[in-house]
């Protein structure tokens, strides 16, 4: 089995095997305008409701209509990939719309990004976008977090090949997350970093010690954001065959308060129905 992988990485790296997005870097209107009053409060009340699809999806929609207005609003998109990401984990009903979810999230992100000159000029002269994050500063880092986590949502959907082909690119986005602003979106970095490491096979920078010890390091710090506990059972516990530790994190998910972190309460509940559904499945993951 180890020969036939490491076959199928060796032709890929030649033939170039795996899927491509097309980036949204470059993708920057003109100076804009004020955002409109009345559209602003029709987002707001939309978002506040995101529990319910299709005001998540009104969101999204209102909100666009405000980046056009104003193209230089980092906090409507950073809103935006994270509601498109929030559809992709909790709301898609095919294949497609999972890829598609998780690309628009993945691209507002990106036009975050873009609106750092010396990022965009070093993307511009062409380079590849991760060898741009040195450019990068804090003020990017809601950008370049959502980019990675819709991004590799999308990748992982793809399949193995197309893993394989972003890994260098995810890597080094999350690791410029963890040295600009570890504890960023509930130490998204220590979370991102776990699923890696877990998720990569070892030939290809997979070390399950790490992936362990950035899981607990991202719980130590929000131990109660369910997505860390999620990703830890479903990618690190599997993959270690460890059962035990595997229905313990998904429990305490499926038992616990959905609301101790106010601003996350509708991506905690479709974790809570994630780890009550993977808790179903136990026996398929499990010699």
């Amino acid at each position: 089995m180890l020969r036939r992988t490491l076959l199928l990485l060796a032709a890929c790296t030649a033939l170039g095997c795996g899927a491509k997005r097309n980036m949204a870097y470059l993708e920057q209107p003109g100076a804009g305008q004020a955002a409109d009053a009345a559209i602003l409060s029709q987002a707001q009340e939309a978002w506040n409701a995101r529990e319910d699809r299709n005001s998540l999806q009104e969101a999204m929609t209102l909100y666009a209509k405000l980046v056009e207005q104003d193209p230089n609003n980092r906090g409507h998109m950073e809103i935006l990939a994270r509601g498109y990401y929030l559809l992709g984990v909790g709301h898609a009903d095919s294949q497609e719309e999972l890829l598609a979810y998780y690309d628009a999230g993945a691209r507002w992100g990106e036009r975050i990004l873009g609106l750092n000159d010396a990022f965009r000029a070093c993307v511009e002269a062409g380079s590849k976008d991760y060898q741009c994050l040195e450019h990068a500063t804090a003020e990017d880092v809601p950008g370049i977090y959502w980019a990675y986590s819709n991004h590799g949502k999308w990748a992982v959907a793809m399949g193995f090949a197309t893993v394989l082909k972003h890994k260098n690119k995810l890597k080094a986005f999350i690791d410029r997350v963890y040295e600009l602003d570890p504890d960023y979106y509930y130490a998204a970095a220590d979370r991102g970093l776990g699923a890696y490491y877990a998720k990569a096979p070892s030939f290809a920078g997979g070390d399950l010690d790490l992936a362990r010890k950035h899981f607990e390091e991202s719980l130590a710090a929000a131990p109660d954001y369910f997505g860390t506990k999620v990703l830890m059972a479903e990618y690190y516990c599997v993959k270690t065959q460890d059962k035990q530790l595997f229905t313990q994190l998904l429990t305490e998910v499926s038992q616990g308060d959905p609301e101790i972190y106010p601003d996350v309460v509708a991506i905690q509940k479709l974790e809570q129905q994630n780890a009550r559904d993977l808790l179903a499945k136990a026996d398929d993951f499990f010699e």
